[in-house]
C-alpha cells in the first residue's frame, strides 16, 4: 500500500493486492470522498498498476500516479473532476461531482485477458466475486 499527501496537499492512499490491503483499506474509506475500482473486464480480477489521473473542472491535475494496487482512495474538495484510467493503450474516463458527505466510487474495468486466481475468496460479505472460480 502507499499514502501520502498529492503535491496540492490531498490525502490519499493506493494499495489492494492481498486480502488484508483490501480489508485494510475498506475500514479507511471513511475518511475519504472518492474510491477508485480497477478490475479487469469480464472476470472483475483486481488490476494494479493502472495509470490514473484527476483533474479538476479548471483542468488542474489533483493526483496522477500508477496505482500500488487495484483501489485508490482520496480526499478532494467539494466540485467536479474527470477521472482518466489506463493501461496499455486503453484510456477510460469518468467525471464525478463531489458533494458535501460524498463517498463516490469510480469503477474502470479494462480488456486484459486477467481472470481470478483459482483460490480467490472475497474478504466482503455479498461480493459479487466470493467463491467464485475463473
Amino acid at each position: 500500500m502507499q499514502a501520502g499527501k498529492t503535491a496540492q496537499g490531498y490525502e490519499f492512499t493506493t494499495g489492494g493486492v492481498s486480502t488484508e490491503e483490501l480489508v485494510s483499506l475498506h475500514a479507511e474509506r471513511a475518511k475519504f470522498n472518492l474510491w477508485i475500482v480497477t478490475a479487469a473486464l469480464g472476470s472483475g480480477a483486481h488490476l494494479a498498476d493502472v495509470r490514473v489521473v484527476i483533474r479538476d473542472q479548471g483542468g488542474k491535475v489533483a493526483f496522477e500516479g500508477n496505482l500500488h494496487g487495484p483501489w485508490l482512495f482520496i480526499s478532494l474538495p467539494l466540485g467536479r473532476y474527470e477521472i482518466e484510467a489506463s493501461i496499455g493503450n486503453e484510456k477510460h474516463k469518468s467525471v464525478t461531482t463531489i458533494h458535501q458527505g460524498d463517498l463516490h466510487q469510480a469503477f474502470f474495468y479494462f480488456a486484459t485477458g486477467d481472470g481470478l486466481s483459482p483460490g480467490n475468496r472475497s474478504p466482503f460479505p455479498g461480493s459479487p466475486y466470493a467463491g467464485k472460480k475463473p
